[in-house]
């Protein structure tokens, strides 16, 4: 046993670790790091989406993958003191499925024609506590969340503590506060390319994730998406208005603006390539469009995203998402990021 994982560690590339980047460069919870990812990491790799694995509609595309000294996902060179905006959100902010220019937070960049950090995936709280945006606060903080992690259970108020998981607490006892970073990446980017590690991880986050296929299209489609399953708006668009309108305010007391940006599943923008057999509806489910228009009667500057992407779907035809994938493409990232910089610059 010890011999195959020596080799594994001399012989297979990191690359080799998942189909996709954003798994690789995730650094183990409970053991130290300051960033969701690996600090100042460069990584080019062919990858397919999270929903095609291995299967007969994967979509084979080429991403670069960047980091800086933080562990985010930023060029090296933009890990400074003072940026003019700040990106917070989930996987999709992140750019998961998506090369380095791709990401929201460049695109905006672009947009705007100012500085811009991506602080993903992380929460309002993470950002908030971070000491860089306490001493030099943003003058604009846009805040993103998935249509799928809009409830109750996923989005948390600002003093909400995880509890420690088993895992995690295993991992503290292992490496403890004092262990060298240097030995914790090499310990994890060592086990990363164990082949049992590999069959494991591309097993759980490819081959077993629920999935629908359109026939006709080749486009696949998360088998438990929000817009699918359809559970009570009511009680999630209250508990959504409460905790934005709090990260609303602690930004404001900062001297921040608030901007914030629901994401819709792609399964809710593509309802209608949805096969019957898993979700016959004559309309758009409109989860989105209630909850943005609530979010603006609370006073909080929210991005309908979903009637932008309805628009451009009318308009052009072309994807905003990907094929095999949850996460939008570079198209839909280009015209988010258009949406949020009109109506920052209003």
């Amino acid at each position: 046993m010890a011999l195959p994982f020596a080799l594994n560690i001399l012989l297979v590339p990191i690359e080799s670790y998942s189909f996709r980047t954003h798994d690789i460069l995730r650094v183990p919870r409970g053991t130290g790091w300051t960033g969701p990812f690996y600090p100042s990491a460069h990584v080019s790799k062919v990858e397919t989406g999270d929903l095609g694995f291995n299967g007969k509609y994967s979509v084979e595309h080429e991403t670069e993958w960047q980091t800086d000294s933080f562990g985010l996902r930023n060029r090296p060179e933009a890990a400074k003191d003072n940026y003019e905006v700040v990106v917070v959100g989930d996987s999709s902010f992140a750019g998961s499925a998506l090369s380095q220019k791709d990401t929201i937070a460049e695109a905006l960049e672009r947009e705007l024609d100012r500085t811009v950090y991506s602080f993903a995936p992380r929460t309002m709280a993470g950002f908030l506590a971070n000491d860089r945006f306490v001493d030099n606060p943003p003058k604009i903080v846009v805040v993103s969340r998935s249509e799928r992690w809009i409830t109750p259970a996923s989005l948390k108020p600002i003093d909400w503590k995880a509890p420690n998981s088993g895992i995690e607490m295993q991992a503290r006892a292992w490496f403890g506060r004092n262990t060298s970073r240097d030995f914790q990446n090499w310990f994890d980017f060592s086990a990363k390319k164990s082949y049992l590690l590999v069959f494991e991880t591309r097993n759980s986050l490819g081959m077993n994730k629920p999935k629908i296929v359109d026939e006709k299209t080749g486009m696949l489609f998360y088998g438990v998406s929000s817009a699918i399953n359809e559970p009570s708006h009511e009680e999630r668009i209250k508990h959504a208005v409460d905790v934005v309108r709090e990260y609303k305010a602690a930004a404001e007391r900062r001297g921040m603006r608030f901007v914030f940006v629901p994401i819709p599943d792609k399964e809710t923008v593509y309802f209608d390539l949805i096969p019957e057999t898993h979700m016959n509806l004559d309309t758009q489910p409109d989860f989105m469009s209630e909850l943005v228009e609530s979010l603006n009667e609370a006073g909080i500057e929210a991005i309908d995203l979903l009637s932008v992407y309805n628009e451009e779907r009318s308009r052009s035809g072309e994807l905003l998402y990907h094929m095999d994938d949850t996460h939008w493409n570079s198209h839909g990232v280009e015209v988010a990021a258009r949406a949020i910089a009109k109506a920052v610059e209003r």
